[in-house]
């Protein structure tokens, strides 16, 4: 199972393989408490394809507010930015630069893959957490992880994420990781499908 915890608290972290991990730890328990969203005010995402237009789904469906910073003209992979999703669109044709915007106004980032497999933009992502020290979990969704629900339930508790990232692979990197993405966050939050389906 893959999951990597990158906080600020040193006394978390150990090295290994370039990557920062972090033993599970325990702040209190969860249990006996409503999972719901409560706690997150807002979702950011680039609003590419795959994990960020899951996310980007996801809000829209339980009526949180989502954002995020996208290049010039709204692209992405398969053409524009659904018009449905408010983005802040930039000046810019670099992607990179509204990577790092989404990683700067959010409180924590939640990366998404499955198998371990990440996609240039995906790194950049991871990287920019590091340099810019945020909170940070990446998660496998490809693995066994509803055991893990209340412990990465406990990280956005820890930090006080509000503001959450919800980053990862591109549809054409991992396809069906769109779909995969908006199922482990209803399961996650433990919310209900919304009843109109976003096509």
């Amino acid at each position: 199972m893959l999951i990597i915890f990158f906080l600020r608290e040193t006394q978390f972290f150990h090295w290994h393989d370039d990557l920062f991990f972090c033993n599970l730890y325990s702040v209190g328990s969860n249990k006996g408490k409503v999972m719901n969203m409560m706690g997150i005010e807002k979702i950011i995402s680039g609003a590419e394809t795959g994990v960020g237009h899951g996310a980007m789904e996801f809000a829209l469906g339980q009526g949180i507010p989502g954002e995020g910073y996208c290049v010039k003209g709204r692209k992405c992979e398969d053409g524009r930015i659904p018009a449905r999703y408010l983005m802040i669109e930039t000046d810019q044709t670099d992607y990179s630069y509204c990577i790092r915007k989404n990683v700067q106004i959010s409180d924590g980032i939640m990366v998404l893959v499955r198998g371990g497999n990440q996609d240039e933009d995906t790194r950049y992502t991871i990287d920019c957490c590091r340099k810019l020290e945020k909170p940070l979990v990446i998660i496998d969704l490809a693995a066994d992880i509803e055991q893990t629900h209340e412990r990465i339930l406990e990280w956005l508790d820890f930090h006080q994420i509000n503001v959450l990232n919800i980053a990862g692979n591109k549809e054409s990197q991992d396809s069906g990781i769109c779909e995969a993405t908006i199922e482990f966050l209803e399961k996650l939050f433990e919310v209900k499908k919304p009843i109109h389906k976003w096509t």
